[in-house]
């Protein structure tokens, strides 16, 4: 059970829909279309885990590449040379460059770029670089499908001072789940480890006329594992990173083929 992005498609749940899209947006770029597209949500809201399966499933048998946009690249230089593997010709070392690479290309592409909010930097003309490379998508949409994440506040700030949305055909927005989507989440991962499940009650579930009613220990499991999740979506906000890291703090121990679960969840995640 860990916390990374996944990239096995049969614990994957939810975000049907937004797969549905990006398949649809892929195929309107391969008709001529300019369709590139952002897919934007909070950190832990499941960006990266969306991409992985996306490239294992509408985009698989595609010529992909994929760029994670680290802190600190603030020239075009830095920027342009994480495109170098896409061209083994020519080695571009400015936007310009990088340019006259794609749209030379013989076979068009498709072009993964996370964390577009990494290339801002908080000093005047902090948006130069990312403006600079946001013209890049907008000329060449003939030679590559573009498919840009970005964290949900930096782009709300790019919409507001540099109007990021008329770049892309289509932005994805990953909302927060809901109980049902988070406890199938965390199910499908932990049914991987083929452990039983034991929930122990809280203070507070000892003292509720309900669940003392309660007159077997399947039903008493039953219920307190509803109260579990209950719990866990009202702390963790819909945010999928937080409710996996709440569901690890639950733990208190584990036995040979049992892992037990407190229903007195701490809140330790930062």
């Amino acid at each position: 059970f860990r916390l990374q992005a996944l990239n096995d498609a049969s614990i994957f749940t939810g975000r049907t829909g937004e797969i549905a899209r990006l398949e649809e947006d892929y195929q309107l770029w391969r008709t001529g279309n300019f369709a590139s597209v952002a897919v934007v949500g909070k950190k832990g809201s499941g960006r990266t885990s969306l991409l992985n399966i996306a490239s294992t499933s509408a985009l698989k048998n595609t010529g992909l590449f994929r760029i994670d946009l680290p802190k600190g690249i603030h020239d075009e230089q830095s920027l342009s040379g994480l495109f170098g593997n896409i061209s083994r010709e020519k080695q571009p070392k400015t936007l310009d460059e990088l340019e006259l690479v794609l749209n030379g290309l013989s076979t068009p592409v498709v072009i993964i770029v996370e964390n577009l909010h990494n290339a801002f930097i908080r000093t005047v003309n902090g948006f130069e670089l990312v403006e600079r490379f946001l013209l890049l998508i907008s000329r060449t949409p003939a030679k590559v499908f573009w498919i840009v994440s970005c964290g949900i506040y930096m782009w709300n700030y790019f919409e507001k001072t540099i109007s990021i949305r008329r770049y892309f055909y289509d932005v994805i927005e990953l909302g927060d789940i809901d109980q049902e989507m988070v406890r199938d989440i965390i199910m499908k991962r932990h049914r991987l480890s083929a452990y039983e499940l034991e929930f122990t009650p809280g203070e507070r579930d000892k003292t509720e006329k309900r669940y003392k009613r309660l007159g077997s220990e399947q039903e008493r499991q039953e219920y307190l594992a509803r109260e579990f999740f209950y719990d866990l979506d009202a702390r963790s906000q819909g945010n999928i990173s937080v409710a996996l890291l709440l569901w690890l703090l639950s733990v208190v121990s584990i036995k040979p083929n049992k892992v037990i679960i407190s229903n007195e969840m701490e809140d330790d995640t930062g």
